[in-house]
């Protein structure tokens, strides 16, 4: 079973597929700002940025 974790960090937010052993950055069209939150909600991770809104984000990239 594949367990996805999300972190929102002072650059962006981050994926890992397998525990957090290897992480990769969900960045396609997000601006390198500081994220202070994450909600999933029916299949869709948006991220709270400080001083740039909100974005949607999933596996292909993201949207505003």
């Amino acid at each position: 079973m594949v367990t996805a974790v999300y972190v929102g960090t002072d650059v962006g937010v981050f994926e890992s597929l397998d525990g957090g052993a290897h992480w990769r950055r969900l960045s396609k069209g997000m601006p390198n700002v500081a994220v202070f939150g994450l909600a999933i909600s029916r299949g869709r991770l948006v991220a709270a940025t400080h001083g740039r809104g909100m974005f949607e984000l999933n596996k292909a990239g993201i949207s505003k």
